[in-house]
């Protein structure tokens, strides 16, 4: 351990934060990691529309993950239509 630096109000509870980088979420660095390597103005956007797009999300109290299933159920219904795997097999027709 570096001198100075003091474990004891560290809580291994910490471990479940979400990455940051200053405010912004650490998912939003791909963008920013692209824009880094290549920069124009199309992926100056592109970034933008990517802090904007996750900034939203948290904004909403999402993770990315979880407004995907969202969008998911939103577009396709909550309701599964699954069969017996017996069904399954006998229509085959071998």
């Amino acid at each position: 351990m570096p001198e100075g630096f003091d474990c004891s109000g560290i809580n291994w509870r910490d471990t479940a934060r979400p990455v940051r980088f200053f405010f912004l979420d650490a998912r939003v660095l791909w963008g920013l990691l692209l824009w880094a390597f290549y920069m124009c103005w199309e992926t100056f956007f592109m970034a933008l529309a990517a802090i904007l797009i996750f900034g939203s999300i948290e904004f909403f109290g999402l993770t990315p993950v979880a407004a995907l299933r969202s969008l998911k159920i939103w577009l396709f219904g909550g309701e599964r239509l699954v069969e017996n795997y017996y069904f399954q097999r006998r229509r085959a027709q071998w």
